[in-house]
């Protein structure tokens, strides 16, 4: 019993020995690099720049030094290559050894053109360069800012050719959104959306909560001041990348991100009113009077007509208007408001950075039969740490 337990303890032990032998080799395979990441004309440092290695899924930002770190990276000629807002990207060759840190210094040269588009696939963000499928990317940080967008259908309206949104016709609605018309008549025509990587639920039938006739939407619940930015993918790229549920299309959203530095606060309010200034038609009532009391009240049509020949039958002798949404005691149409505030913090440091946000929406429909109310309650947080492996403090 003994002997069977002593050569069970060695087995192990021997596996253990093994597995660490293997582990360690594997780690002398493999070097580092750092560097520092500057402007080429004054030879500042930038901070936030990207550092990658090409032909792997390394990556890794400078600090407010410039400087950076990347561990793990395989022996052999690699290529650094690093981008950053404004400049134009640098590439720098060299060898790694087995076990050894290397040094790549960049300098970056400012440049009036941009840097690749870099859109968000299924399989990771990649230059446009790169992507091979139809994609449309939209800044929604800078549309924000600038124009009077309220909800996802105001961002996702008239944006990116093909796309086709019709707002819903009452308060709380959910919008109807088709990318490249309608594909099927009897089969769900709604795209997919997929949030930082995570598809969430979007089909307008998704909630049990009817409203007048219509049914809300879950992307109702997305707060466009909390979008970085969002990718279009048509056609039957989305079909290869996202399988057959995104026949359709899909919307590929990427959230903010915080950035490091000291706490940035923002902070906004709107309100506003709602009105119905439709011109709506005015009904007509025509009145009749019979050539005796008795048929008086009951004046037909083909009776009025042929009153101017007949004085035995009804003659129109007024018409009286109405309109029911012009007469305040009777209209069931109001006017309507809505309030929106909003705050969100971000920061962080070399290590660890992070994005926090709020927003309280209320609105309140023109239509009073009954009243048509809706309101939202929306909190997003965003941390990102830097693995130990991908960070050294002032290296």
């Amino acid at each position: 019993m003994g002997t069977t337990h002593c050569r069970t303890c060695l087995a192990l032990l021997g596996l253990g020995v093994l597995v660490g032998g293997v582990a360690a080799s594997a780690r002398a395979q493999q070097g580092s690099i750092a560097g520092q990441v500057t402007d080429q004309a004054t030879g500042h440092p930038l901070a936030g720049a990207r550092i990658t290695i090409q032909g792997t899924a390394l990556v890794t930002s400078s600090n407010a030094e410039g400087r950076y770190t990347l561990r793990n990276v395989p022996a052999g000629a690699i290529t650094v290559r690093a981008t950053f807002i404004g400049y134009a990207a640098a590439t720098r060759g060299l060898t790694v050894a087995p076990g050894e840190a290397a040094t790549a210094d960049l300098a970056l040269k400012l440049t009036p053109y941009t840097l690749d588009a870099v859109v968000s696939t299924v399989s990771g963000d990649q230059t446009r360069k790169e992507t091979p499928n139809a994609i449309s990317t939209v800044r929604a940080d800078s549309l924000v800012q600038t124009r009077p967008i309220t909800n996802m259908n105001d961002l996702l309206g008239a944006r990116v050719p093909g796309v086709e949104v019709l707002p819903g016709n009452i308060t709380g609605a959910g919008a109807r959104v088709r990318i490249r018309g309608t594909s099927s008549l009897s089969l769900n025509n709604e795209p997919i959306y997929v949030i930082d990587g995570v598809r969430m639920e979007s089909a307008n039938n998704s909630s049990s909560i009817g409203i007048g006739g219509t049914n809300p939407s879950r992307v109702n619940d997305i707060d466009p001041n909390e979008i970085e930015s969002y990718d279009v993918v048509k056609g039957p790229a989305a079909s290869t990348l996202y399988g057959t549920a995104a026949t359709n299309g899909v919307f590929v959203i990427k959230t903010k991100r915080g950035t490091p530095g000291p706490a940035r606060f923002n902070v906004f309010a709107e309100t506003g009113i709602i009105k119905d200034h439709n011109d709506y038609p005015v009904a007509y009532r025509a009145w009749t009077t019979g050539s005796t009391p008795s048929n008086g009240t009951q004046c037909f049509l083909t009776q009025t007509v042929r009153a101017t020949t007949d004085p035995q039958y009804c003659k129109q002798d007024s018409i009286t208007t109405f309109n029911l949404f012009k007469d305040p005691d009777a209209t069931p149409l109001g006017t309507g408001y809505r309030q929106q505030y909003g705050l969100q913090v971000s920061g962080g440091s070399d290590v660890a950075r992070y994005f926090v946000s709020g927003e309280w929406e209320d609105e309140r429909g023109v239509l009073r039969m009954p009243d048509f109310a809706w309101g939202r309650l929306v909190t997003a947080r965003q941390i990102d740490a830097v693995p130990y492996e991908q960070y050294r403090p002032n290296a």
